[in-house]
């Protein structure tokens, strides 16, 4: 399962779950033993337990992760797409 984040003792992973009911885009949040499942659009827990702080905080990097692929995507859109490396 891919790792995709890693801060503050969460491990956000997600990959393709072949032959399961999901219909929604998600990633799963780990933070020691406990998980939660997140959809990606709208930022909701679909599924399982984390402690509030940490669910805040999977809450707050997907937004985070969200405002900069829009600014990464524009850079790409305007061929400013090697200046995105040279920062």
């Amino acid at each position: 399962m891919p790792e995709i984040s890693r801060f503050f003792g969460i491990i956000i992973r997600m990959f393709a779950e072949v032959g399961t009911p999901h219909h929604t885009p998600h990633f799963h949040a780990y933070y020691q033993d406990d998980v939660g499942i997140f959809a990606i659009t709208p930022v909701e827990m679909l599924a399982g337990d984390l402690p509030r702080r940490q669910r805040l905080l999977v809450e707050a990097w997907r937004n985070f992760i969200r405002m900069n692929s829009r600014m990464i995507g524009a850079d790409c859109r305007k061929d400013n797409f090697r200046s995105l490396f040279s920062r």
